[in-house]
Protein backbone atom coordinates (compact mmCIF):
# COMPACT_ATOMS: atom_id res chain seq x y z
CA UNK A 1 0.00 0.00 0.00
CA UNK A 2 1.21 3.24 -1.09
CA UNK A 3 0.43 6.24 1.27
CA UNK A 4 0.34 9.84 0.19
CA UNK A 5 1.44 12.29 2.57
CA UNK A 6 0.60 15.39 0.50
CA UNK A 7 2.25 17.92 -2.08
CA UNK A 8 5.96 18.19 -2.52
CA UNK A 9 7.22 21.11 -3.75
CA UNK A 10 11.13 21.25 -4.53
CA UNK A 11 13.42 23.35 -6.82
CA UNK A 12 16.99 23.01 -7.07
CA UNK A 13 19.76 25.58 -8.36
CA UNK A 14 23.35 24.07 -9.84
CA UNK A 15 26.30 25.60 -10.91
CA UNK A 16 27.76 25.85 -14.47
CA UNK A 17 29.72 22.24 -12.63
CA UNK A 18 26.42 20.42 -12.13
CA UNK A 19 26.60 21.04 -8.48
CA UNK A 20 23.79 21.98 -6.26
CA UNK A 21 23.88 25.76 -5.17
CA UNK A 22 20.62 25.92 -3.66
CA UNK A 23 17.58 23.90 -2.47
CA UNK A 24 14.07 25.09 -1.81
CA UNK A 25 11.82 22.46 0.02
CA UNK A 26 8.48 22.58 0.81
CA UNK A 27 7.53 19.58 2.71
CA UNK A 28 3.52 18.42 3.57
CA UNK A 29 4.42 18.74 6.99
CA UNK A 30 4.74 22.37 6.57
CA UNK A 31 1.39 22.39 4.21
CA UNK A 32 -0.42 20.47 6.45
CA UNK A 33 1.07 22.27 9.97
CA UNK A 34 -1.89 24.53 10.00
CA UNK A 35 -4.61 21.76 10.37
CA UNK A 36 -2.26 19.56 12.32
CA UNK A 37 -2.30 22.19 15.20
CA UNK A 38 -6.00 22.87 14.97
CA UNK A 39 -6.74 19.26 15.31
CA UNK A 40 -4.52 18.75 18.27
CA UNK A 41 -6.25 21.28 19.73
CA UNK A 42 -9.62 20.20 19.14
CA UNK A 43 -8.15 16.68 20.80
CA UNK A 44 -7.30 18.55 23.25
CA UNK A 45 -10.69 20.31 23.78
CA UNK A 46 -12.62 16.84 24.21
CA UNK A 47 -9.97 15.76 26.78
CA UNK A 48 -9.08 18.24 29.25
CA UNK A 49 -12.52 19.76 30.70
CA UNK A 50 -12.20 22.01 33.78
CA UNK A 51 -8.65 21.50 33.94
CA UNK A 52 -8.55 17.73 34.16
CA UNK A 53 -6.86 15.68 31.72
CA UNK A 54 -9.08 12.41 30.89
CA UNK A 55 -7.29 8.94 29.91
CA UNK A 56 -6.54 8.74 26.16
CA UNK A 57 -5.59 12.35 25.45
CA UNK A 58 -1.98 11.23 24.57
CA UNK A 59 -3.11 8.61 22.09
CA UNK A 60 -5.48 10.92 20.56
CA UNK A 61 -2.78 13.71 19.99
CA UNK A 62 -0.79 10.65 18.22
CA UNK A 63 -3.30 9.42 15.97
CA UNK A 64 -3.97 12.92 15.04
CA UNK A 65 -1.14 13.88 14.08
CA UNK A 66 -0.40 10.48 12.47
CA UNK A 67 -3.66 10.93 10.14
CA UNK A 68 -1.63 14.14 8.32
CA UNK A 69 1.69 12.83 7.95
CA UNK A 70 2.57 9.24 9.24
CA UNK A 71 6.35 9.89 8.67
CA UNK A 72 6.30 13.11 11.77
CA UNK A 73 7.08 11.00 14.63
CA UNK A 74 10.35 9.26 13.35
CA UNK A 75 11.14 12.77 11.91
CA UNK A 76 10.54 14.57 15.01
CA UNK A 77 12.14 12.55 17.31
CA UNK A 78 13.40 13.22 20.16
CA UNK A 79 16.65 11.97 21.91
CA UNK A 80 15.61 13.04 25.52
CA UNK A 81 12.57 10.94 26.11
CA UNK A 82 14.15 8.18 23.23
CA UNK A 83 11.20 8.92 20.94
CA UNK A 84 8.09 8.82 22.97
CA UNK A 85 5.18 11.48 22.11
CA UNK A 86 5.79 13.85 25.43
CA UNK A 87 2.00 16.21 25.46
CA UNK A 88 2.15 19.40 27.97
CA UNK A 89 -0.70 21.00 28.87
CA UNK A 90 -0.43 24.69 29.93
CA UNK A 91 -2.98 26.51 31.90
CA UNK A 92 -3.84 29.97 30.23
CA UNK A 93 -0.68 31.50 31.45
CA UNK A 94 1.25 29.16 29.46
CA UNK A 95 1.88 27.40 32.75
CA UNK A 96 2.87 23.69 32.30
CA UNK A 97 -0.01 21.96 34.77
CA UNK A 98 0.45 18.46 33.29
CA UNK A 99 3.01 16.43 31.31
CA UNK A 100 1.76 13.29 29.46
CA UNK A 101 4.87 10.91 27.90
Amino acid sequence: MRRLRGTLVHRYVLDKAGKTKNIKLIIPTQINNTAINQSVKDAAKEFIKSGEVKPGLLNSVEMVVRAYDPCIKCAARDLTNKGFLTVEVMDKEGEIVKKLS
